[in-house]
């Protein structure tokens, strides 16, 4: 991923028709996250 400093409502932006992919550290082994990687562990 690059940095979206920069980026502005209105830009245009390119698909690249790939699905959604990062990379991830150990540390999120066997937790479970939301969308901004808040931890869901107390949650029922």
């Amino acid at each position: 991923f690059e940095n979206t400093m920069n980026l502005r409502i209105n830009d245009k932006i390119i698909s690249l028709n790939e699905p959604l992919s990062m990379e991830l550290g150990p540390g999120l082994l066997g937790n479970t996250f939301d969308g901004i990687q808040r931890p869901l562990q107390n949650e029922p």
